[in-house]
């Protein structure tokens, strides 16, 4: 019975501590850099990590006892709920497979090759087009799109991508899954010649509720949120805010991206599936157990409850 309290003791005293260095710096922005500095954040266990993730984000204390926005939930979820399958599905090569035997190989982006390091890519036999991505990674740098290689810097690019073999996607946000994932180098065959609709689904029990799409990447990333009936909504980020004048009609299969969503979410309280659709054709993009890792900030303050109402977490 002495070890939690002892534990407990421990952690308010780090807190204490981390908050005299705070007073030393001169931004949250420099003390949080310093803070999360690889070789001294990941020994912080993953409880108290998250907490001072959400701290320096919202500038408030999480509850975790009694979570009511969704972004609280999400943190919960990270500390709570854990299926082995969760590392499968995070996996951008492995998933494949998974995927296949739920919906169907035709939904699933062909795979050209896989590489354990850059030294085994020769860029020579790639093709003119293909996406290449990180196993184990995000979007940015670790995911990179060539419509012409003979226009692409392949010596940044393969330098970007070594140093992002070493990273691991666990810690920045304490998302689990990803903490035994295999990072490797995949290339993927290119659908489309040009930026394709990305349908994000936010899924609740194996009830998609509502969507979002993303336009605008590379000149001013805006997002959108709609309904199922296509309906837009006043939800939107921070990081991407809505742009309510620009409309997007549903594609006309769009019943049958609701059902490959139930199919992919069922058996978690929450999944992200996103989805591409390319002249009638549906592709699995990726699913996501933490859109922004869980702190993502609303223009709307209200929708982080209105979507946590959505969420029931598990017994």
């Amino acid at each position: 019975m002495g070890k939690p309290r002892a534990d407990l003791q421990n952690n308010k005293t780090l807190i204490r501590m981390l908050q005299r260095i705070k007073g030393y710096l001169h931004t949250r922005r420099l003390f949080f850099k310093v803070l999360s500095a690889r070789r001294i954040f990941r020994w912080f266990p993953d409880k108290l990590a998250i907490k001072i993730l959400w701290k320096n984000s919202f500038e408030e204390s999480i509850d975790l006892e009694n979570p009511r926005r969704f972004n609280e939930k999400l943190q919960w979820l990270k500390l709570n709920f854990r299926k082995p399958v969760m590392t499968t599905i995070v996996d951008k090569y492995e998933v494949k497979s998974y995927v296949a035997n739920l919906i169907g190989e035709e939904h699933v982006i062909p795979t050209l090759s896989v590489f354990d390091n850059i030294e085994q890519i020769n860029v020579d036999e790639l093709p003119d087009q293909f996406v290449m991505k990180t196993t184990a990674g995000g979007g940015g740098k670790q995911v990179f799109c060539c419509r012409d290689k003979r226009t692409c810097d392949f010596e940044q690019i393969l330098r970007d991508f070594k140093q992002n073999l070493r990273k691991n996607a666990y810690y920045p946000g304490r998302e689990w899954p990803y903490r035994n994932v295999r990072n490797r180098i995949l290339i993927e065959r290119l659908i489309g010649d040009k930026e394709i609709e990305d349908f994000k689904f936010f899924c609740f029990n194996g009830d998609p509720k509502f969507f979002k799409i993303d336009f605008n990447r590379n000149s001013g990333h805006r997002a959108n949120y709609y309904n199922l009936n296509g309906d837009i909504l006043s939800l939107g980020e921070y990081i991407c805010p809505p742009d309510l004048t620009k409309h997007h009609e549903l594609p006309k299969n769009f019943d049958k991206m609701i059902e490959i969503c139930r199919k992919l979410s069922k058996g978690f309280p929450f999944v992200r599936v996103d989805l591409y659709n390319l002249d009638g054709k549906i592709y699995f993009g990726e699913m996501t157990f933490y859109p922004a890792s869980g702190f993502g900030r609303y223009t709307i303050d209200e929708w982080d409850f209105k979507i946590g109402d959505m969420l029931t977490l598990p017994l």
